[in-house]
C-alpha cells in the first residue's frame, strides 16, 4: 500500500470524495519494511546507437531518430515549472513540424514526410523522435541526412520570430480545445 495511488476523475464534491477515500484506505496498516520505490536511469551515450529493423511484408521505408531528453525530478512533476516545460516542448514541436513541412516541399527535398513527436522511452527518459519517409526506398540515408540537417539547423540557429508566433497560436488553440 505504500506505493499505491488513488486517482479521481470527474465532476465531484472534493470534500465528500476526500472523506470517502480516507474512510476506505486509512485503516490499511503501514508495512514496516514495505516495498521501496526503485528509480532507474537510462545512461547517456557518447556515440549514436544505431539499429536496423526490417519487415519483409512492409512496402514502406522509414528512418527514425530519437534524442533522449532530461526528465524533471519527481519532486517537480506537478509544479508550474513542469507545466512551463510542457508548453515549451509543445511550441518547439510545432515549430519543428512546420520546418519539416517546408523542407519536404522544397524541390530538392531529402524526404517526403516527417513526423516529429515528444514521447518517453520510459518514466526515466523523455524523448524527441522524428520519423522520416524517403522519396524512394533506396534513399533512406539521404532522408536521415536531411533530418539531421533540420535538427542541426534548429539547434544552431533556432527559429524565426514568425515561426515562433505561428507556433504559439497553434499551441494555444490546441490547449483551448
Amino acid at each position: 500500500p505504500d506505493l499505491q495511488a488513488v486517482v479521481v476523475v470527474g465532476d465531484i464534491n472534493v470534500e465528500d470524495i476526500e472523506k470517502r477515500i480516507k474512510a476506505r484506505f486509512s485503516g490499511i496498516p503501514a508495512v514496516p519494511d514495505g516495498a521501496k520505490r526503485e528509480v532507474y536511469t537510462i545512461p547517456d551515450n557518447d556515440e549514436p546507437i544505431v539499429g536496423f529493423n526490417t519487415d519483409p511484408e512492409s512496402k514502406a521505408f522509414s528512418v527514425r531518430m530519437t534524442i533522449k531528453l532530461p526528465v524533471l525530478p519527481a519532486s517537480e512533476i506537478q509544479t508550474k515549472k513542469a507545466v512551463y516545460e510542457d508548453v515549451v516542448k509543445s511550441v518547439f514541436l510545432e515549430m519543428f513540424r512546420s520546418r519539416c513541412l517546408v523542407a519536404q516541399e522544397s524541390p530538392d527535398s531529402a524526404f517526403r514526410a516527417a513526423v516529429p513527436v515528444m514521447g518517453a522511452i520510459s518514466y526515466a527518459a523523455k524523448s524527441f523522435t522524428t520519423t522520416v519517409m524517403p522519396h524512394k526506398n533506396t534513399e533512406t540515408f539521404k532522408a536521415l541526412r536531411g533530418l539531421i540537417v533540420e535538427i542541426e539547423r534548429a539547434t544552431k540557429y533556432g527559429f524565426y520570430q514568425e515561426e515562433f508566433s505561428d507556433a504559439i497560436v497553434r499551441v494555444k488553440k490546441a490547449m483551448e480545445q
